[in-house]
């Protein structure tokens, strides 16, 4: 680790892949962002929650205190006061919705945490527990799932914006100190809400092939009679 770089305490994944990079899209225009090149923006995010502990801000955190120093060193003005300022940090217990009127507290591994958000134009290196080598970096990215516990090792700097002053945070690696139970997507349709509520009715007249449709009972399996 450089004297930049930051490392959390063991958090849950609940948000994003370290390894699965997506299209980065501008808020504004709808349309994915483009490099200075021309070529167009992919990148990856992850959100990892930590257990408040008794903390009444994220700031009261080891991590937290030092995004918090970076922040006010490269913010002078006092920009960093504003209600409005991207600190990539998440209160989970808040009830103020997003712009798709999703609240954290209603997001599963929310509630009781600090929520940190890290994104890079890059893949994050990441390894198991213990196996630190450059050779044993994960390369099957299915190895790591949203509720798996995590240690995350990350740099912040000022996104430089006058018009949205923040911090950014980059991830430089990821550790997966241990398997946890699997966060299913929060846009994933509900079955059971769906259907389970009520018995499904089959329109009268239906051709339907009872061998498929309706369960059919298995009758128990007979024990073999000895010869005599």
């Amino acid at each position: 680790m450089s004297n930049n770089d930051i490392m959390t305490t063991v958090g849950r994944l609940v948000s994003g892949h370290p390894m699965e990079m997506h299209a980065a899209m501008d808020d504004r225009t709808n349309t994915q962002k483009k490099f200075a090149s021309g070529e167009l923006q992919f990148n990856q995010s992850v959100g990892i929650a930590f257990p408040k502990n008794g903390t009444t801000h994220w700031n009261q955190t080891d991590w937290g205190q030092k995004i918090e120093a970076a922040a006010i060193a490269a913010w002078p003005r006092g920009e960093h006061g504003m209600r409005t300022f991207s600190w990539k940090v998440t209160d989970g217990d808040s009830t103020e919705p997003n712009k798709k009127m999703v609240t954290p507290v209603s997001r599963e591994g929310y509630a009781g945490h600090w929520v940190l958000f890290a994104s890079s134009c890059f893949a994050t290196p990441c390894y198991n527990l213990g196996a630190y080598q450059p050779h044993q970096v994960i390369q099957n990215k299915d190895a790591i799932k949203r509720g798996d516990y995590v240690r995350l090792v990350f740099t912040t700097a000022t996104n430089n914006s006058s018009d949205s002053p923040g911090m950014y945070i980059n991830p430089v690696m990821l550790e997966l100190s241990r398997a946890g139970q699997q966060i299913m997507s929060g846009n994933a349709p509900d079955a059971a809400a769906a259907f389970g509520g009520s018995a499904p009715v089959i329109p009268q007249g239906a051709l339907v092939d009872t061998g498929v449709v309706t369960p059919t009972t298995v009758a128990p399996a007979t024990t073999p009679q000895a010869a005599s």
